[in-house]
């Protein structure tokens, strides 16, 4: 107890009082304390977050001092704590004034309708603390701020934060955080960077900062930014584990298989064996065409956890680079039944089912990809190739009209369609979308000639190619 009072207290009158709070409660006698006597130890307990002691101090007050404003405040606050928003309300209700004038009453009220979702009245009542505050505001904006994004309304905390910043002649670096944390929850990523970097400068040693800035890189495609900052926070702490398996992550986006492996290794070190985290080293190993160390792990999360999709779609796809249709279908049947949502499962039950020479369930399997993703560029061409060897001409050119609604800037897919259309003799329609796929990427034309070997036939063809030949020297 001694250590807590030197830890919050420094004040001998302070540290008196709630000794002789203690002595009372556990004497279970009389003691006499006045009514902010009673208000300084409620502060106490609530700033050391012990609100079983704070709340009997509240209970023991008001029974000897009823009419106090500031003990029933207390309260209110207490109850907010305790995720009682309605009570607190009904509690600030029997604040009498002058303490109902308060700044202290209007914030109380602002972060009852707060945490009940009522944001405009929030709002109102925050701005009324504020008319009431003639002191330093920046402490205010901030709890206001928090008030609102404990909440998740992140737009009115920014606008507090941002009075906050406005109005301190020197930053805070916790204001800078919280804005860019916020910024951060809004995918306002640049935004996010920018006001992290700046917490940084004045904190260089946060570890937290450092792996939210990660996670931001992350979310932006930047994996090798996004490493960089993970070697940061283990750096700062070499067992902040969570880093590790997101670096593993950003490694494994930027195709460093083996770099990817070493960092999902130290999180297991620090951690043990986790069925996402041996999936995700499976799926490594898959990419360096290991396939038996890729099953292995694939096998190994599944003993953790037999109902990981991602295990079970793995060893689907080992399966099919090995040409093991049969247990391929299984497995990847297996994955489909635990997440039927994922279009990446179908597309890829769709590509062995084609392997497997079973085209009309391809089909299907493809439509259903098409159908929870149609921006896959690569479901779309596997539907197009099925429709294509069961001779369906018709269905395959719809298919294909159909991709380019969702993708119109695919450049693979157009020169797909260019191809079909030309081989179905409708050559303006070919020419069109032939056009638009130069336009896009010349440098994919080949695609055409592997799609309509007969291209350099037509002189229409080879005249339009030729105009972005030169346009490409």
């Amino acid at each position: 107890m001694e250590e807590e009072f030197d830890a919050w207290w420094e004040d001998a009158e302070t540290l008196d009082v709630v000794k002789r709070f203690e002595r009372m409660i556990e004497s279970e006698g009389y003691v006499f304390l006045d009514s902010q006597e009673f208000e300084t130890v409620v502060d106490y307990y609530l700033e050391i977050n012990n609100p079983g002691k704070a709340q009997k101090a509240i209970d023991i007050g008001l029974s000897r001092f009823p009419w106090s404003g500031t003990l029933t405040m207390q309260k209110a606050q207490l109850l907010l704590r305790e995720g009682k928003p309605e009570e607190a309300l009904v509690c600030l209700t029997k604040v009498p004034s002058p303490e109902s004038d308060s700044p202290e009453y209007a914030f109380l009220k602002g972060s009852s309708f707060a945490d009940l979702r009522k944001f405009s009245e929030a709002d109102r009542f925050f701005a009324l603390a504020l008319s009431r505050t003639d002191e330093d505001k920046t402490n205010l904006y901030h709890l206001i701020s928090e008030a609102f994004s404990r909440n998740e309304e992140y737009r009115l905390a920014l606008k507090y934060l941002h009075q906050a910043l406005h109005y301190l002649p020197h930053i805070d670096p916790a204001l800078l955080f919280d804005t860019a944390f916020i910024y951060d929850k809004l995918n306002q990523n640049r935004k996010a960077i920018y006001f992290y970097r700046k917490y940084l400068d004045k904190d260089p040693f946060s570890e937290l900062a450092w792996f939210y800035l990660g996670i931001v890189y992350m979310r932006m495609s930047n994996f090798q930014k996004a490493v960089e900052a993970f070697d940061f926070v283990t750096a700062i702490d070499e067992n902040y584990e969570v880093a590790y398996y997101n670096k593993g992550l950003a490694y494994a986006n930027l195709k460093e298989y083996q770099k990817a492996i070493e960092a999902f290794n130290e999180f297991i070190e620090l951690e043990g064996e986790q069925t996402d985290v041996l999936a995700a080293i499976g799926e490594c190993y898959e990419n360096l065409a290991n396939f038996s160390k890729a099953r292995d792990f694939y096998e190994r999360a599944l003993e953790h956890d037999p109902e990981n999709p991602d295990a079970w779609y793995g060893l689907g796809v080992v399966a099919l680079m090995e040409e093991n249709f049969q247990a391929s279908l299984r497995y990847l049947r297996s994955a489909i039944a635990m997440n039927k949502q994922e279009p990446v499962y179908w597309r890829t039950l769709g590509d062995a089912l084609f392997q497997s020479d079973k085209l009309h369930e391809a089909v299907m399997a493809y439509e259903k990809s098409c159908e929870l993703d149609p921006h896959d560029s690569k479901s779309w061409l596997g539907l197009a190739k099925a429709f294509q060897i069961q001779g369906k001409d018709i269905d395959m050119l719809n298919a294909l009209e159909k991709s380019l609604v969702y993708n119109e800037e695919d450049a693979h897919l157009l020169y797909r369609a260019a191809a079909a259309f030309f081989q179905h003799k409708q050559f303006e329609n070919g020419l069109q979308h032939l056009e638009k796929a130069l336009k896009k990427n010349y440098q994919l034309l080949y695609l055409l000639y592997e799609y309509f070997p007969e291209a350099d036939q037509y002189p229409v063809i080879e005249n339009l190619v030729l105009k972005y030949s030169l346009k490409n020297l």
